[in-house]
């Protein structure tokens, strides 16, 4: 009896065993998704901060663009995104003087965003 007894308690530990293999895998995997949806997150955060800001350049005129205020071409965006910080260049194209390259560059607690764009602005009066 004492036999048979030693071999239930064996065939138990090997199964607690299994057992806690399998929730340690389980617990990695459930892990890894958390980062994962974290960073698409952050990411997707630092692109519609960076597109906001495209957008509020695509409202100025080439001259403004030319010379763009320090409000607009660095700085941390308010609450609830404080974590961020921006930073935007224009450049007119030598070739193309009506036309303005943007750049925009959001970064954050994981990463760094970066949107690029071109505009085709007259100047005032033409």
């Amino acid at each position: 009896m004492a036999a048979k007894s030693g071999f239930a308690l064996l065939e138990a530990v090997v199964a607690l065993a299994i057992v806690g293999m399998a929730t340690v895998g389980a617990v990695d995997a459930i892990g890894g998704q958390v980062r994962t949806a974290n960073q698409a997150i952050a990411a997707l955060e630092a692109d519609a901060l960076a597109e906001e800001r495209l957008t509020r350049a695509r409202l100025l005129a080439l001259e403004d663009l030319e010379h763009l205020p320090d409000s607009l071409r660095r700085g941390k965006f308010a609450a609830p995104w404080t974590g961020y910080e921006r930073t935007m260049s224009a450049e007119t194209d030598r070739a193309l003087p009506l036309l303005v390259h943007l750049r925009v560059a959001v970064s954050g607690p994981l990463g760094r965003q970066v949107l690029e764009t071109s505009l085709c602005r007259p100047r005032r009066g033409q």
